[in-house]
């Protein structure tokens, strides 16, 4: 701070030197708050999924010969799913990142009693059931930056 006679306030260099040290605290921040973002919604996908891996068991022990489904093309996304007047689930998940209730995970089934459940994951690179290599028919969501996979299959 600049004491003349009559002036007093702050120099431009001291102005700026404030004004750089906020900037780079925004910077910091802003980065740390976007991967936070990005694991939450990975925990969200797992979530789903295991979601979904519950509700593929109650189907195949409702059906009289136990079967997984052959796809999920007749269920629509945040509706409630239903087999044989059994409600599976109340909402069917959508993917977080999604716009609203777009379905982005993927489901197959090689064998009637088995399947497999894969998520595209932004931020989790490691542990149990995440690999860096997509299954087999898998295609990543538009514009999805998949830095690894989710998979999970008939346990």
């Amino acid at each position: 701070m600049i004491i003349g006679k009559d002036i007093q306030g702050f120099s431009l260099i001291e102005l700026l030197v404030v004004i750089a040290m906020i900037g780079f605290l925004v910077a910091v921040g802003v980065a740390n708050y976007n991967q936070a973002r990005k694991r939450a919604r990975d925990s969200q996908r797992i979530n789903d999924l295991k979601a979904l891996q519950s509700a593929l068991e109650l189907y195949k022990q409702g059906m009289s010969t136990p079967a997984y489904p052959a796809n999920f093309a007749t269920i629509t996304p945040c509706a409630k799913w239903t087999s044989n007047g059994q409600t599976l689930m109340n909402s069917f998940p959508a993917d977080p990142m999604g716009d609203g209730c777009t379905y982005k995970y993927y489901y197959s089934r090689p064998t009637t009693l088995e399947y497999n459940l894969s998520a595209c994951m932004e931020a989790n690179t490691q542990g149990p059931n995440i690999t860096s290599t997509p299954p087999s028919g898998f295609t990543p969501p538009d514009g999805a930056d998949c830095k690894a996979y989710y998979v999970l299959t008939q346990p």
